[in-house]
């Protein structure tokens, strides 16, 4: 038997070809070609950023640390000389002066003024303590109480005029009032508790000394 293929059969068979190679193509046809040539490598564009930035930064940096070097290095030189400075003037002053010095100023019965054989005394003070901030001293007021002399109400007021007498001196003479301490004792300490009351006059008394810095 013999077959005809007529015109109608071929477009037929013609447009099932056309379909398989439009089906085949769009199944295993190639990526289109993409032209590389005006892209720029993202990875090599990133490090470039990246490496301006850490120099940018490295720069940075180095002018920083410079410029705390050169703020610090000053400051730390002048705070070490002043230290050494205020701790050799310290040590001058304790090798020139003895600390344990005491000066007694002695009254009159019933009065707080100081005799005239006593101002040597407190110009050596006064020379000690002028124009330093290193050394502070307490003066105490006394009086005599045994048994009844410059004793109650009056004695106390009495031995406080006799400590301010000589604070008000050392003031007036260029000592600072910070580094004097007044000190109020009353009648609690008597050097001379005898009957002779010839002696009681050594009760009657301020004494000076060197007293810890607070």
């Amino acid at each position: 038997m013999k077959y005809r293929v007529t015109t109608r059969g071929w477009v037929v068979f013609s447009a099932i070809g056309i379909l398989l190679i439009i089906l085949l193509s769009s199944l295993f046809g190639g990526s289109p070609v993409v032209d590389n040539g005006d892209l720029e490598d993202p990875i090599t564009t990133i490090n470039e950023e990246t490496s301006d930035v850490e120099e940018e930064v490295s720069e940075t940096d180095l002018e920083t640390e410079l410029e705390n070097n050169e703020a610090d290095d000053e400051p730390v030189e002048e705070t070490t000389e002043d230290v050494s400075q205020e701790e050799t003037d310290f040590e001058e002053i304790v090798e020139e002066i003895n600390l344990d010095k005491k000066s007694e100023i002695l009254f009159d019965k019933n009065v707080s003024e100081i005799s005239d054989e006593y101002y040597p005394v407190l110009d050596e003070w006064i020379d000690i303590l002028t124009d330093q901030e290193n050394l502070m001293v307490a003066i105490e007021g006394h009086i005599n109480g045994y048994p009844y002399y410059e004793d109650g109400d009056f004695g106390l007021s009495l031995a406080q005029a006799r400590a301010d007498v000589i604070k008000e001196y050392l003031i007036e003479h260029g000592v600072s009032e910070v580094l004097i301490k007044t000190i109020n004792m009353g009648s609690t300490i008597q050097v001379d508790v005898s009957d002779d009351i010839e002696n009681h006059y050594l009760n009657r008394r301020a004494i000076i000394y060197f007293i810890e810095k607070p």
